[in-house]
This record gives structure tokens, sequence and C-alpha cells, in this order.
């Protein structure tokens, strides 16, 4: 064996090039091989593989007319000696999904007879995702030792499957708010998605407040967090806060927790509020925010107030906020502008009912203002078209009346802005973006359009791009979409297309009713083909014209060589 392949450094990097099975036949090719594998092979146990590893103690088989899993045989004392030689100190992560892989009694089983050293005592994160009849923590008692750092536990996932909630939920929730106490006094990230009442607050808060490593949390959403957000204040090493609302309620009050000659220390912050008014208060406080993800209630009037306060958080690289659908005029781009005063921001994602009002010139200013891009998603919850749906069900005919004025005066954004940001931002990779100009009055991508700056730039690699389009195809257009999208994404770019159905199958509506019940569905069967044709047409205008542009390239290189 070569030198090289002695080096453990180098044959990890190799190793991880490797399937899953490639690597166990390289187990018995020598120690060397075999340490560094299995170190790769079990120290992240995956949900998955939860089967495999209670086999390592005894052989385990499927419950007789149930999915779930039992031991066929207690654990020997051969067994555990192996384990422990072998595998027990190699583990580090350990996820249990009990709804996928129903291994509780027999994980039960192993902790309760376990000899006196530690299972798995390098284990650093426990991961479990359960239903809420789940018995919390009772299968690992064995398992968990205070050397564990990141703990994180869902219930969600069966919400959805249970019209009610077991009557004892109070005393489970009671009892790992207290194990959590006394089993993981370490802990430095707790994510915790389960329904937690708004009974139970005071016992979180207190729970909290003796974990003093904290670094992330995780927690449902309560109307009142003010009680939280003073524990986690006196934290001088707390960087992520998430109120999820999967499971909570939107917040309504956040009080002050922090005092005026006090600075927070977080660097990532996701809540969701009843009004957009209600975090403001927390804005002043942090000047390390890095990522802000922010959830609304209600109907957001004023969006240049909500931007204006968050532009103050300057060190900003990631900003989401989602207002909650509901129908009104779009918003306008000069409500957002003053959010391009953060100057390092790498992701931005704004979506509301409706696409923002902006024009070719308001992206140029995007574009120059945010370098660093690489996402951005301007999204909407319907598009302009389809709002005649929406107002017949509301019967709201004086708001039908603004919006649709405010159609009327819409800005315009043509493809040529996406010329623009792939020019602009060399390392943007996704992009949602809403389109109103058709392809017949779209400017030509043309270097000399750019900004002096951008002229000579290479185009950025997008990886992924969403459009809306928010006009009618006449015969032909899909083709001079198709080219249009070629010259602007590589052919391995997933592109999507909202506001058309595209499982219409031409050869499915010969001999059909469809085109014959009325014209406006017979028209938008038509449309919906045009778009298909011109996502299906879109790879074969961009693997020419990308390979030339590449040509070209090689051929400039060549003469200046020369």
């Amino acid at each position: 064996m070569h030198h090289a392949l002695e080096i453990p450094e180098l044959l990890g990097q190799i190793f991880e090039y490797l399937s899953a099975n490639d690597r166990k036949r390289c187990v018995p090719v020598c120690r060397l091989f075999s340490e560094i594998v299995l170190d790769q092979l079990w120290e992240d146990v995956e949900h998955e593989r939860v089967v495999d590893f209670a086999r390592l103690f005894a052989p385990v088989k499927k419950v007789e007319d149930s999915y779930m899993f039992e031991s066929e045989s207690l654990p020997t004392i051969e067994s555990w000696t192996r384990f422990r030689s072998k595998y027990s100190k190699r583990i580090r992560c350990l996820h249990l999904d009990y709804d996928q892989y129903p291994v509780s009694a027999v994980l039960k089983t192993i902790s309760v007879i376990r000899p006196s050293f530690p299972i798995l005592p390098n284990l650093h994160t426990l991961k479990i995702r359960c239903s809420p009849r789940y018995e919390l923590m009772d299968d690992v008692e064995g398992f968990i030792h205070d050397g564990v750092q990141v703990l994180s536990i869902s219930c969600f996932g069966a919400v959805y499957r249970m019209p009610r909630w077991p009557s004892c939920d109070v005393w489970r929730l009671h009892k790992l708010a207290s194990l959590i106490q006394l089993r993981f006094p370490n802990l430095t990230s707790l994510e915790i998605t389960i329904p937690w009442k708004e009974g139970l607050l005071e016992k979180l808060v207190t729970l909290l407040g003796t974990l003093p490593s904290l670094k992330c949390v995780s927690i449902p959403s309560f109307r009142n967090t003010s009680d939280i957000l003073s524990t986690l204040s006196s934290s001088t090493d707390m960087r992520s806060l998430e109120f999820s609302s999967i499971l909570g309620k939107p917040t309504s009050r956040v009080g002050n927790p922090w005092l005026k000659d006090r600075v927070s220390s977080l660097e990532h912050l996701k809540i969701h509020v009843a009004e957009y008014r209600t975090f403001f208060p927390l804005l002043p406080h942090l000047c390390h925010l890095r990522a802000l993800h922010l959830t609304i209630d209600g109907i957001t009037t004023d969006c240049k107030v909500l931007f204006d306060h968050i532009s103050q958080c300057l060190t900003l690289d990631t900003l989401s906020v989602h207002l909650h659908p509901h129908i009104a005029p779009a918003v306008k781009f000069d409500a957002l502008a003053n959010i391009c005063a953060c100057s390092n921001m790498v992701s931005f994602t704004f979506e509301s009912m409706l696409p923002i009002d902006m024009s070719d010139s308001d992206i140029a200013h995007v574009a120059q203002s945010w370098p660093r891009l690489q996402q951005l998603e301007l999204g909407w919850s319907c598009l302009p078209s389809v709002l005649d749906d929406e107002f017949a069900e509301s019967g709201e005919s004086e708001l039908e009346e603004e919006v649709f004025d405010s159609e009327l005066r819409r800005k315009k954004t043509s493809l040529w802005a996406v010329f623009l940001l792939s020019h602009s931002c060399p390392n943007l990779s996704s992009l949602k973006l809403f389109i109103n100009t058709k392809p017949d009055r779209t400017p030509s991508f043309d270097d000399a359009s750019l900004p002096l700056e951008f002229q000579h730039s290479e185009a950025a690699n997008i990886n992924e791009a969403r459009f809306g389009f928010d006009f009618d195809l006449e015969a032909g257009d899909e083709i001079t979409i198709a080219q249009l999208l070629g010259q602007l994404l590589k052919p391995q770019c997933i592109l999507m297309i909202d506001g058309f159905e595209d499982d219409i199958e031409l050869e499915d509506l010969v001999g059909s009713e469809a085109l014959d019940t009325s014209f406006d569905s017979g028209y938008e069967i038509i449309q919906n083909l045009r778009w298909k044709t011109a996502l299906e047409l879109f790879p074969h205008f961009s693997e020419p014209y990308w390979t030339i542009q590449e040509l070209k390239k090689q051929i400039l290189a060549l003469q200046s060589a020369r």
C-alpha cells in the first residue's frame, strides 16, 4: 500500500466520496481502513439507520401486524463487550423518528438492562421526533448524560392526525422540562417543537433560566414573550432565538427585556408577530443581528415604517419578511428602498399577497446595493390575474377597485432585470421575480445597457429560478420567452413558472369536451399549453447559447495568450 494511504486525514477525505455500501466494503481491508470507515459510518446515526443501531445490541424484528419493532432476545455480555469496544465511543449524534421507525420498546429494553458504564459516552446531539402520546425520554434514559449539548424534541408531526391532545399532556410536558433541567445541564442548543400551552409558560421560563450555556433556542411562540426574552437577555452567549408559530400563537407583546445600556448578543432571530410594530422595541438592542425571519399577521398598512426600523440593523445579511395573505394593494418598492442600506445582504425574501410594485430601475438599485447577494425572492401568494376569484369570494368591491387601480398603475419589470442581476451579483444562485413586460417589449440583453462597472462581468450561475408572468402569451410568444430565458439561465437551472398547470397534455384534449365548454376554459387551456411549451423549449435554447459563450471565451483567452 502506498504511504499516502497511511495518512488518516487523507483517507478520511477519500472515503467521504464513497457510498455507505462501498465504505462498508473497506472495513475488512485493514485496521486503519476499518477505524476510519467505522468513525464515518457511526458518528451520526440518522433516523433511517436507528434499526441497524438497535441490532448492534441484539436481533430486532418487526412485530406481526404492526409497524413497530421489538428485540428478539436480550443483549448478551458478548454483545455489550463488542458494542463498547467497537461502537459506543464513535456515536456522537443520534436521531430517533418514532413515527417512521418505532423502536421505542427496543431502546427501553437496552436502557433498563444497561451495564454501569455510559452506553454512548461521547453523545453530543440527541434529536427525537415522536407523537404526543410518546412517554417523553423514557426509552433513552440510559443514553443521556451531562455531556449532551444539543437536544431537539419535535411532536408536531402527529398534530395534524390528532383532533385532541391527551388529557395528561400537561403532566408530560412538566416531566420533560424537569428532565431537561436535571439531566442536560450543559445544553448549548435546545429545540422544543411541541404545542406548549400558555399555562406552561412559567415552567419554560424557569427551565431557560437554569441552562446558562445556551446559545441557540427554538421554542413555540406565545402571545406574551416578554418573560422569556427577559430571562434570555442576561445571557452574553445567546446567538440564535426562534419562536415557532407552527404550534404556537403570534406574539403580541415582547416588552423591553434589555436595559437601555445593554446590547443583545443575538445574531439570528425568528419571530411571528400579531402586528408589525410589536417587535420594534427589540430592534435598537440587536446590534449584532445578522439574520431576521419575520412573519406578520394582520394587514400591514405602512411597510415603509416597518423597513425603516429594520434598516437600523446594518449588520443584517439575511432578511425574510412574510406578510400573511390579505387582500390589499401591492407593496411599492419605495416602501422597501431603505433596507438597501444594509449593504452586507446575502439573502432577501419578501412575500405578500401581490407581487411588489417595482421597475427595472428599482432592481438596478437593489443589484448595486447588494453585490454579495446570493438569494433574492420577491414572492406573492397569488398573481394579479387570479384576483377575480379572490374578490368574488370576499365580496369586497371597494377594496377590489383600489387593488385593481393600483394594478393599472403598476411599474413594469422585464426579464432584463434578470440579466442585470446575474451580471451585478456574481454569487446569485436563487431568484424569484415577477415579470409583467411582454417578450416583444423586453430590452435587449446588451452589455452596454448595464452600469459601467458590470459591463464586462461574467453572468452568475443561477441554480434555481421562479417567475410569475402577468400577461397572456400570443401565438409564437412561447418561442420568444424560451429564447430569452435561454440567454439568462444555464440549462441545468431548475426553472419554475407560476400561474399555469404543467400536467396538461395536448393529446389528452383531442376529442374531449374541455375545449368546447366555454371560451374562458378553452383560452386558459391554450395558455397552459403555451407556457408548458416555453418551459420545454428553454433548455434547447439555453444549451447551444451557453456553449457558444464558452467557446467565445476560450477564443479570447487564446488570442490574449498570443
